[in-house]
C-alpha cells in the first residue's frame, strides 16, 4: 500500500508509473496549528517586518517556499508588474525561501521590469518569524505550476490572511472554495485577481472566514489516525 498526501500525487502515481489505484490511499498533511494562527499584536508583527528590511506600515504581498521555476515565481514577478503598471499600486512584493531553480532568472526579470526597489528578496526564513510576516501580509500568493500538497496555503488561512493560488495540483483541493484559484499560466488573471482582491475589502474578509473553515479539515492527528488505520489494515501486517 502507498499513502499519499493528494488526489493529485495519486493520479500522477496511476499515470507515470501505473501503480493500481486500490494500493493508493489519500490521506491529507496537517499542519502546525500551534504556530500558524492569528496574531492580534501589530507591535510584534511589526517589529519582524523591521527584522526583514520592512516598513512597519509597509503593504505586501507573501509567497514563501523554495524560489523555484516550478513555484511561479517569475509568474509571480509579472502579474505584481502588471498590477503596478495598470493601478497606483502602493504594494511591496515580499519572497521568502532559498534559492533554487531558475533563481538567476527571477533576478534579471525583476531588474528587467525596473521593480528592484519594489520586490523584497528574504532568502530563508525561520519557521518561527514565518506567521508574523503571513499576518503582516495583504494577500498570500501561491499560484505555483505543482504542488504535491502545499502547506503554506494552510499556513496564510490560520493566520487570517487571503489567499491567490492554483487551480491545478494539489492546491485546489488543499484552498477547497476558501482562496481565489486561478490558472498558474495566465498572468493576466493572476493579476485580475489580486486587482480585485486589494478593492474588495468584503471579498477578502469573506476569504479570511472561508479560510478559517477550511483549515479545520486538516489536522496531523487526522493524518496519524488515517495512517494507521490503513497500516493496521494493510496485508502486510496480517
Amino acid at each position: 500500500d502507498i499513502i499519499v498526501p493528494s488526489k493529485a500525487t495519486k493520479k500522477d502515481l496511476i499515470n507515470l508509473y501505473k501503480v493500481n489505484s486500490e494500493k493508493i490511499h489519500v490521506i491529507p498533511h496537517g499542519y502546525n496549528n500551534q504556530l500558524f494562527k492569528k496574531i492580534d499584536n501589530p507591535h510584534e508583527v511589526g517589529l519582524i517586518k523591521k527584522k526583514y528590511g520592512l516598513n512597519e506600515n509597509d503593504d505586501y504581498l507573501f509567497f514563501v517556499g523554495r524560489l523555484d521555476e516550478r513555484k511561479n515565481i517569475i509568474g509571480i514577478v509579472k502579474a505584481f508588474y502588471k498590477v503596478k503598471s495598470q493601478t497606483n499600486f502602493d504594494y511591496k512584493l515580499v519572497l521568502a525561501g532559498k534559492a533554487g531553480v531558475g533563481y538567476e532568472k527571477m533576478q534579471q526579470e525583476i531588474r528587467d521590469l525596473l521593480i528592484e526597489n519594489e520586490v523584497n528578496f528574504l532568502g530563508y526564513v525561520p519557521e518561527r518569524d514565518l506567521p508574523y510576516l503571513m499576518n503582516g501580509a495583504t494577500i498570500f500568493l501561491f499560484p505555483s505550476l505543482y504542488e504535491g500538497f502545499g502547506f503554506p496555503i494552510l499556513e496564510a488561512m490560520a493566520c487570517g490572511v487571503p489567499v491567490i493560488t492554483s487551480k491545478t495540483s494539489s492546491c485546489l483541493e488543499v484552498a477547497g472554495e476558501a482562496a481565489i484559484l486561478v490558472n498558474p499560466d495566465n498572468i493576466e488573471e493572476i493579476a485580475e485577481s489580486i486587482i480585485r482582491l486589494i478593492a474588495d475589502a468584503r471579498l477578502r474578509m469573506r476569504l479570511v472566514q472561508q479560510g478559517f473553515r477550511q483549515i479545520e479539515k486538516f489536522s496531523w492527528r487526522k493524518t496519524a489516525e488515517e495512517t494507521l488505520r490503513i497500516i493496521q489494515g494493510s496485508k502486510l501486517i496480517q
